[in-house]
């Protein structure tokens, strides 16, 4: 049997834990503009068996936000899977990005950009393709012609756009997809689709993980509560928890999404709050791969048992992440012995034992502690990109719960109500995600693994407002990014999932502390 599914996808998706099938999902994204009066109309998705002379299985044209529904920008994904005497084959898939036409035909030699790839089945395993329609590929007949595809790197932004061949093209943007299957969500009227879109209809299982899915408003609503109530850890052993249930443990699975990190709203820091700090100008199309993240913020009670193994410290470790990035760990570490340790620092020998202490986040510990502590736990830092996608969603939304106000229910921080230490983890539940991860806004500021540079929009430095996928950045600098807003603080805007907040990898602090994230 072959099938192409088309759904929304960061908008409201739904990913399931079935069988493991031989399947591509194709993820598009673009940074054209496009609804009524813009550039780009639609899309046509064309699917053949084998190469470019192949059986058409799949002719779809998918028309974008018309007037009679609200314009949402891509991501979309549709789903592929063979026909029994593919199955060991390959698919060519071309997606054109239509422009505004009567006749309503869009071809490759009319298209407004084109991608294409040539994919080889995996027998058993499902894979993720990520196309990108840039703006930098527009009207390269060049390409179309040679029947190949229009490539335009992420960075630098200097580097001409280049033709590659559609094996070239599937051979970079190909991953593993998260889980074993894919069902594409509802249509809901963010994605206007014509009547022959066949949708698949696999079916839910008990295991079923639930998915960050902001509604319109970016509030959680009651069906991404059920949600959450719901959803299962998804794996990913820590080893300073007793047990994956026991208080302060537990992952949640952030599927991979694009996403726009920062504010398109230039903050002054005069504004009590009214919008994030450092994270202007906006940086679109951002590409996170999936990740497990901690539920919490690492308490003491998880750290001791790191510090009484030994407390080894990973000096030179090479840590990889996601898109063959990597950080090594270098730096001071934290000894919890010495005087200038505030009195609010669970270090302190007159904190470290306390009963009340033992649920409440570890804090004053440098970044190579940090790291170190995630490497021995299984994990390692999260980038800036991960953290703000966990606590945003890839909607946006400001605040980790949605668009409510930041009360004293919702987040341990001065501002509600002055405070005098930091909050037992998970003791806000109002403020966590759907995905029932806490204290992204409060509590303590998180360390990440990025180096500080400034949010830009000319295609230099780590943030050029270009489109990147699993980004991290390594410049030279004296700063490390920190997130999430503190306990102390009384300013809301550094609560906002886009604010950006940055401390020297050496810093103590105590409103600063740390979770890990790990690969699923």
């Amino acid at each position: 049997m072959g099938q192409l599914a088309i759904g929304a996808v960061g908008l409201l998706a739904s990913l399931h834990c079935v069988e493991p099938r031989t399947e591509v999902v194709v993820v598009l994204a673009t940074d054209l503009a496009f609804g009524p009066g813009e550039a780009l109309d639609g899309l046509r998705v064309v699917v053949r068996s084998g190469d470019a002379n192949g059986v058409v299985r799949r002719d779809q044209t998918l028309h974008l936000a018309r007037a009679e529904a609200p314009v949402w920008r891509l991501p979309l994904a549709f789903g592929v899977t063979p026909f029994a005497e593919d199955a060991r084959g390959t698919v060519y898939i071309e997606v054109f990005g239509c422009r505004p036409s009567a006749a309503g035909v869009c071809t490759a030699e009319s298209a407004l950009v084109v991608q294409r790839a040539l994919v080889s089945w995996l027998p058993g395993r499902t894979q993720r393709l990520d196309l990108f329609l840039s703006s930098r590929c527009v009207d390269r007949g060049d390409c179309v012609r040679a029947r190949a595809v229009c490539q335009a790197p992420t960075r630098p932004l200097a580097a001409p756009a280049a033709c590659v061949t559609p094996e070239e093209n599937a051979r970079v943007n190909l991953t593993a997809f998260v889980g074993t299957g894919y069902e594409p969500a509802p249509i809901d009227g963010r994605v206007r689709l014509d009547a022959t879109v066949d949708v698949l209809d696999a079916p839910a299982t008990p295991d079923a993980v639930a998915v960050d899915r902001p509604d319109a408003a970016n509030v959680v609503d009651a069906a991404d509560a059920a949600d959450a109530a719901d959803a299962a850890d998804a794996g990913g052993r820590q080893r300073s928890c007793v047990a994956e249930d026991a208080p302060g443990c537990g992952v949640a699975l952030v599927a991979g999404e694009t996403l726009a990190l920062g504010s398109a709203t230039d903050c002054a820091r005069v504004d009590a709050g009214a919008c994030a700090y450092g994270a202007s100008p906006q940086q679109p199309m951002v590409t996170v791969s999936p990740f497990l993240v901690d539920r919490h913020e690492v308490t003491v009670a998880r750290f001791r048992r790191y510090w009484e193994s030994g407390r080894p410290g990973y000096a030179g470790t090479v840590v990889p992440y996601a898109g063959g990035r990597s950080v090594t760990v270098a730096g001071a570490y934290s000894t919890g012995d010495h005087a200038g340790l505030s009195d609010a620092c669970a270090f302190k020998p007159a904190n470290w034992m306390t009963p009340a202490e033992q649920q409440r986040p570890i804090n004053c510990v440098t970044w190579a502690t940090a790291m170190a502590f995630c490497i021995w736990d299984g994990g390692r830092l999260p980038t800036e990109a991960e953290w703000e996608l966990a606590a945003r969603g890839s909607a946006g939304r400001e605040l980790p719960w949605g668009d409510g106000p930041i009360t004293a229910a919702r987040a341990c921080w001065s501002g509600a109500a002055p405070l005098t230490a930091r909050c037992e983890v998970g003791s806000h539940p109002a403020g966590a995600t759907a995905l029932g991860v806490h204290d992204l806004a409060g509590n303590v500021m998180e360390w990440t693994a990025d180096m500080r540079a400034d949010y830009r929009s000319d295609g230099a430095g780590c943030w050029g407002a270009i489109a990147q996928r699993d980004p991290l950045c390594a410049v030279a600098a004296t700063d490390r990014v920190v997130r999430g807003g503190a306990w102390d603080q009384v300013e809301a805007g550094y609560l906002r999932g886009a604010s950006r907040s940055a401390a020297e990898p050496g810093a103590e602090f105590n409103y600063l502390g740390f979770r890990c994230v790990r690969s699923p």
